[in-house]
């Protein structure tokens, strides 16, 4: 199975898959409606103007999607993970973190959504 490339060019795909109203996530910081995505997106694109994130495995089964995920970033910016966290400071170093992700599908939508990414990846 081909990894499907997620970069600047092909944010407004994931955008469109989403639900118009807010789905449920797992982290208080986060919101999966298509406007908090996109400003969400625009952010990493801000911070990370190379993001890269590239989905190593998918899996599906009933309502629900698992992906495993690689994103990496340059690290030429200051960087806060959530509000009232620290700022860390720009390193000029190549970024490489892992995550998973679960979502939940109905009527062709993500309607919830689970995650754990490897952050202390980024302290690598």
């Amino acid at each position: 199975m081909a990894a499907f490339r997620y970069d600047r060019t092909r944010h407004s795909s994931l955008v469109s898959h989403l639900t118009s109203e807010s789905g449920r996530q797992n982290h208080v910081h986060s919101q999966s409606d298509p406007a908090g995505l996109q400003a969400a997106l625009r952010t990493y694109f801000q911070t990370f103007p190379d993001f890269h994130l590239e989905v190593e495995d998918r899996i599906s089964s009933g309502d629900k999607i698992v992906a495993r995920l690689t994103l990496t970033a340059a690290h030429n910016s200051p960087v806060q993970l959530a509000p009232n966290t620290p700022v860390f400071p720009p390193t000029g170093r190549k970024l490489k973190w892992i995550g998973i992700d679960i979502w939940r599908v109905a009527d062709g939508k993500f309607v919830e959504h689970w995650d754990q990414t490897d952050f202390a990846g980024l302290a690598r």
